[in-house]
């Protein structure tokens, strides 16, 4: 019989392996000899796939800083999207393609969404790699480079880069943190096999593994198009040193509907690469689930521990039952304090910051994946602070 102590159990227990023990396994496992050469055998030609909405703050310099990088201009085409832009976007980038050939724009004055602008530039582009980035992310000079390094490989199917996000002053914010500690997962995982989806920032895939069935409705594109090149038996690599740099808002809290939309998206991506919690997928498999299905419904263990905690208290509180209040009541505890820090860099209150962020991303989580079973999803986005 299920009694709330063995709940309160099995949720604590699955927590604590989704973001502590897992890790510590990744360790443990062998890493597969690295492949990749110094240098590309040659400099492969790249499309460049850039959807746009609203982003005259940012178009101008984006389109410069790509046509900045080391790797040779001629090999890189720009293949840039307005979805119904109701900003200078379209004037912009039209005035930008009138002074660079290898810039072609598709405009489109109704939005679509992403997907249906990512589909239309891919299929008038015909270079062999398709490298899909923001409007408001910054690529470093060498990013390219590194990434396209690694497809002389054929068993690697794409790479995915780094992306580090900087608040206004240009310091590491508190996602940033996140991210640093989600860096050295992928690195890992991309070592023993594959790293786990990519980010829209930065990643390149080779163009027959694009999965131009896509729903228009999908949220985390990135995420989906990624892991769709692993389910086509290839390998998607990170690769840390291709790196591209994103500012935040200096208020986590700005970006709640986001991060909700990104939330719903994380669990309509499980319901599209299912397949791939398949044994056949080998360790995989196994990292994808501890990775991002456990964490995903990190918050829904986190309630049913707490409730179970609570209503198990008038049978005598057991060992269990402590230890589940004490969890729940110190990130309540935690998030209070540092809701009151707020953003202040105080010395002696990282850790309860770092508390108030992830219980943010929980919070945004568990909303997600109420608005995901309402359904009627879009892939429509609004320009947001970020």
């Amino acid at each position: 019989m299920l009694t709330l102590d063995i709940l309160i159990g099995l949720g604590l227990g699955t927590i604590v392996y989704a973001w502590f023990l897992y890790p510590f396994l990744l360790r443990l496992l062998p890493a597969r000899p690295p492949t990749r050469r110094s240098e590309p055998a040659a400099a492969l030609p790249v499309a460049v796939i850039l959807s746009a909405h609203n982003e005259e703050k940012h178009l101008r310099e984006r389109v410069q800083n790509i046509r900045a990088l080391s790797y040779p201009r001629e090999r890189v085409a720009i293949y840039l999207g307005n979805d119904g832009s109701s900003d200078r976007t379209c004037e912009i980038a039209a005035d930008l393609a009138a002074a660079d050939a290898g810039l072609h724009v598709t405009d489109r004055p109704d939005q679509r969404g992403k997907i249906a602008m990512l589909k239309d530039l891919v299929a008038v582009s015909s270079e062999p790699i398709l490298l899909f980035t923001d409007a408001n992310s910054m690529f470093q000079p060498h990013a390219l480079d590194e990434l396209i390094a690694h497809f002389d490989d054929p068993s690697v199917g794409g790479v995915c880069g780094r992306l580090v996000f900087l608040d206004a002053a240009g310091a590491p914010s508190d996602e940033g943190v996140y991210w640093r500690w989600e860096t050295r997962l992928k690195i890992l995982e991309s070592a023993i096999d594959s790293c786990i989806g990519a980010n829209g920032a930065i990643y390149a895939i080779r163009r027959e593994l694009f999965w131009d069935l896509i729903p228009a409705n999908t949220i985390v594109d990135d995420f989906v198009i990624g892991m769709k090149v692993r389910e086509q038996g290839f390998r998607l690599l990170y690769e840390p040193r291709a790196q591209v740099h994103e500012e935040l808002p200096p208020d986590v809290a700005q970006e709640w509907g986001r991060r909700v939309r990104i939330g719903s998206g994380d669990f309509q991506a499980l319901s599209f690469c299912s397949r791939l919690l398949s044994p056949s997928y080998g360790a995989f498999a196994w990292m994808f689930l501890s990775h991002k299905v456990l964490r995903w419904f990190t918050p829904h263990l986190l309630l049913v521990v707490g409730l179970a905690a609570v209503f198990n208290m008038g049978s005598g509180i057991s060992m269990v039952t402590l230890a589940g209040l004490l969890v729940c009541a110190g990130l309540l505890a935690g998030t209070f304090i540092g809701q009151i820090v707020g953003d202040r860099r105080i010395a002696g209150f990282g850790l309860v910051r770092q508390c108030r962020y992830f219980m943010i991303i929980q919070a945004a989580l568990f909303c997600g994946f109420l608005r995901y079973c309402r359904g009627g999803l879009a892939g429509h986005w609004d320009r947001t602070g970020r």
